[in-house]
Parts: C-alpha cells; structure tokens; sequence
C-alpha cells in the first residue's frame, strides 16, 4: 500500500504540493472550506479531536487507511500526535510535541538547558491570588504580559501595566512574563533526522502587519540567531518538521520566544518561494512524509507582505497599489462589507507581497503604502 495522509487544517500550498506527489488524503478542518480542494475527502468536526471517543469517531469516517499525519495549524498539532498513535501512523515523539504546543513545558524545559528568555512565571488558577500578585510584582515587575498558555497568532495577550490590571484578570492557565522592549523575528527551519536541512530568518518589520525575508542582519547576529536556533531544536530533541522559532532582540542580548513545530503563517511560506525560487509547502510534505528534497542553498531575491486589518468598521473604499518591489495583492472584502476587530494575527483582509533585490526598496514601498491605508473604514 502506498502513503495515504490525513491532514488537520486546510492549507492550500500543502493540499497542491501532496496532489503534485500524487498522494491521496483527507482533510480534517473545524471550520467550512470557502473552495474545498476536489480531490480530496472533507470531514468536518467542532474541534480537533484530543479524546478516545473523539479520535475513535474521526478513525471511522475516514475513507482511506492513512499512513502519515500532518498538522498545518497550532490548534491541531497535539491531535495530530495523538491521531498517529491512534492509527498506527509514522509517529512523532509525543513529549516533544507538546513541549512544542504548550508554552508552560515549552518554557519549563528550555529553561534546565540555559536557553536565554525572559523571565516568566506560570498560573493555573489566578483570580485575584493576592499571594501569586505579590510574586509577579517582586519577581516580573511591571510592564509584564499575560498570554494563555494554549493560544498563539496573539490571541488572549494582555499587557499588564499596574497592580489594578492583574486583580481584574479571571483566566486560568496563563503564562506572566516580563515585558521586553526590543525587535522580534523569526527563524524557520527544516528538519530530518535529527539534522537541520535549511534555515531562513525572518524580519518582523512591522509586527502583527509586515514580514521581510532573509533578514538583512549582520554577520554577528546570524550567528547568534542560527546557534540559539539549533540550540533548541537540538533540546528539545526534533528529529522531523518544520519550525518556526520566533526570537528577541533586547537591550540584553538575543532572547527566545517560543518555538511551533508546524508551517508558519504571515504569508512567510509564501515569501520562501518569492525569495529563495523553490516550493517551500512542496518541501514540508516531503519531509513529512520522509522524502528526500533538494533545498535552496542561498535566496535569490528579498521577499515582503504587507497584511491589511484598518480595524472594525464598514469598508468605504479600497484603493490601487502600486510600488517598484510589488508583485501582488489581494483584498478579501469589498465596499459596504463590515469588518469585524482582529484577534490575532491569523486574522486579515488583505495582502501584498513584493519582492526585489533591494531590501531598502521593498521597505520603503511596505511603509509608504501603509501610510495612504488602501482600505478605508468608518465604524
């Protein structure tokens, strides 16, 4: 019998890439497909599955006898874990995938290998425990962040700025750390056997809104980027995937963020293929189904997006872009429709994407088109 896939989360890039491959497979997603792919089986469920009775219901629908199983989204990296075990699938380490899905063993495991990151403490429970208030005071000190510990793309992050803000906190599970004045990026990687097959490190030129890659930095801070990077992975002992490790550059030096062992969003697949002329979700489901790929050795160009949320409201106009480096844009609502507040960064309604030999160029172009807001809105 031939590789058969079951894939949590729709991503289009690797549906392509495993129909170019010619591998059947099925799409496990917690929400309707706008353009459902024809060639595969759609199963539609609430939420990914953790429990037994859960994994046996989905195990029972499938119209295929999968051999692999690929996570594409954060929400659907721990099921996909559990569903390879279920079904008898190449298997990941489960300890290791949930140090890479939960930031409370993420941080707590990193911390015994003397990765650099700001400091941090964990609550259960936290409702007004005056007790854990006092600590994060002495030991945090303000400004400090919250963020739930099973939540990215920014979603469920507060910025707590007094002892007033943390009294009117409720939530449980969530991960306090210190505030950290700085620039953020990322590094993605490609990973079998245990070795790292290719890297890339992206700028966050704008967070939330504008991603650049390769980062143009110097020599010195590549090397510290691609150490701490293979520090991690190396720790937390990945031996397939693809990571994306987001990282701080702080008055104190180069800090860790958290690590996710699947494809990032941000356009930056996208921007892999713009900037280094190869098929970056080609290459993810190759290494996920154990396939050799011949990796890019160097990038040919920059790449750049520019993601569009002018915030809730009704549209009122959308404007032209037009700039040296841009190659493509694509709005994703129209006059009159109304624009719900985003919630996190996986959250948009437009894009472009440029790409140039000049890197000055495509961030000059990203500035200026944010500055004229192509997308209008009254609320």
């Amino acid at each position: 019998m031939g590789m058969q896939v079951l894939v949590l989360g729709n991503r289009q890039g690797l549906n392509k890439a495993l129909e170019k491959l010619d591998v059947p497979y099925t799409l496990l997603v917690n929400q309707p497909i706008k353009f459902p792919p024809k060639r595969a089986q759609i199963i539609q469920v609430k939420k990914f599955p953790l429990r037994k009775s859960e994994l046996e219901s989905v195990a029972k629908d499938l119209n295929i006898k999968p051999t692999h199983v690929i996570a594409t989204i954060e929400s659907a990296v721990l099921s996909a874990s559990f569903l390879r075990r279920h079904l008898a699938c190449r298997l990941s380490v489960h300890s290791v995938i949930k140090k890479c899905a939960l930031k409370s063993e993420m941080k707590s495991y990193l911390r015994k290998f003397e990765i650099p990151m700001t400091p941090f403490i964990l609550s259960e429970d936290f409702k007004n425990n005056q007790e854990l208030i006092n600590q994060l005071a002495s030991e945090i000190g303000y400004p400090m962040v919250a963020k739930e510990i099973d939540n990215s793309g920014g979603r469920g992050i507060q910025i707590i700025q007094s002892k007033k803000d943390l009294e009117r906190i409720n939530n449980r599970n969530l991960i306090f750390e210190k505030f950290i004045e700085g620039s953020e990026g990322s590094i993605e990687s490609f990973i079998q056997d245990g070795k790292i097959l290719f890297t890339n490190i992206t700028e966050y030129f704008d967070k939330k809104y504008s991603n650049i890659l390769p980062a143009n930095f110097d020599k010195e801070t590549t090397q510290k980027i691609l150490e701490l990077n293979e520090k991690v992975i190396k720790s937390l002992k990945i031996s397939w995937g693809m990571t994306h490790m987001e990282f701080y550059q702080s008055k104190s030096g180069l800090l860790f963020g958290e690590i996710a062992l699947r494809p990032p969003g941000g356009y930056i697949m996208r921007l892999l293929k713009d900037a280094y002329d190869f098929d970056p979700w080609l290459a993810f489901a190759s290494i996920e189904l154990g396939l050799a790929f011949d990796f890019p050795i160097k990038s040919e160009a920059y790449a750049g997006c520019l993601i569009y949320h002018p915030g809730e409201g009704e549209v009122t106009r959308i404007d032209d872009v037009s700039a040296l480096s841009h190659i493509q844009s694509k709005f994703k609502v129209v006059v009159g429709q109304k624009i719900k507040s985003r919630e996190g960064v996986g959250e948009d309604v437009g894009y472009s994407i440029f790409s140039h030999s000049n890197q000055k160029q495509i961030k000059n172009d990203i500035q200026n088109i944010k500055n004229k807001s192509p997308i209008k809105v009254r609320n």
